[in-house]
Order: C-alpha cells, then sequence, then structure tokens
C-alpha cells in the first residue's frame, strides 16, 4: 500500500481541532486550504440517551418514515396534514419540555464491558499505531 495516498484521522483530533483537521485534509488533497465551511464548529446532530424520549421519538418516526427489511434506510412517508402537525408537536414537546424535564446524560460505560469490549477490538486498536506512526494509549485499559 502506498502509504502517500491514505490519510487517517481520530476521530478526537477532528473534534479537538476541527479547523487544524480540515486544513490537513486540504493539503493533502493538493487544494486551496483557504475554505473555512461556516458550520466547521457546530455540532448538527444532537444525539438523545433518554430512553423514555428516544421511545417517544420512535414513536414520532414512526408517522414519518418507512424503513428496509433490516432497518438500515429510511424514506419519508407522505404524511397528511394531521400526521404533519401531530409529528411536530412530538417533536417540540421533546425539545422544550421534556429535555428539560429529563437531562441528556451519556451512559457510562461499565468497567466490565470496557474489558470485553477491548478485548474484542484490541487488534483493531493497536494495528493502527504502526500505520498513523502514533500511540494510541487514551484508547487502551489502564492499569
Amino acid at each position: 500500500m502506498n502509504h502517500n495516498q491514505l490519510l487517517i484521522f481520530l476521530h478526537d483530533d477532528i473534534v479537538s481541532q476541527p479547523l487544524r483537521s480540515i486544513q490537513k485534509a486540504y493539503r493533502f488533497l493538493d487544494v486551496s486550504s483557504d475554505f473555512i465551511p461556516p458550520s466547521l464548529n457546530s455540532r448538527h446532530q444532537a444525539v438523545v440517551y433518554n430512553l423514555t424520549r428516544l421511545r417517544l421519538l420512535r414513536l414520532r418516526n414512526k408517522l414519518m418514515f418507512d424503513y428496509n427489511e433490516d432497518r438500515t434506510r429510511f424514506f419519508a412517508k407522505e404524511m397528511a396534514f394531521s400526521e404533519k402537525v401531530f409529528s411536530k408537536s412530538i417533536t417540540l414537546f421533546d425539545q422544550n419540555i421534556l429535555s428539560t424535564l429529563m437531562p441528556n446524560r451519556k451512559p457510562k460505560v461499565g468497567s466490565g464491558l470496557r474489558d470485553m469490549l477491548y478485548d474484542l477490538y484490541r487488534n483493531d486498536i493497536e494495528s493502527p499505531e504502526g500505520l498513523i506512526d502514533r500511540g494510541l494509549s487514551a484508547w487502551k485499559l489502564s492499569g
């Protein structure tokens, strides 16, 4: 493999230094690094972790979308006006009321699960280190 034709980014770097990361990509592609996307430092998709809120939004999604057999793709449904109003009401209720009453805390991964996942993905963590010439100690289990 020609390593000059492959550029690898770590998610942590993109999140912590988005401008530097995109400029590195521009240089790699040999294009002008003058363009800075207006959305560079914004987060477009907020994630909901609270199970009650997720269940409500899942009900809303059944009104709004059809899915393929293995639920890997979705397609917008044709909706009647009343269905649009109802689904929008659910969205607004979630955003303006439930988000205040039910905080959106990211779940913590327990040590047992973390150990199991590390064992499962150990090679996937260790093999890129040589490829990117960088240690991934933050990904590894400590002590």
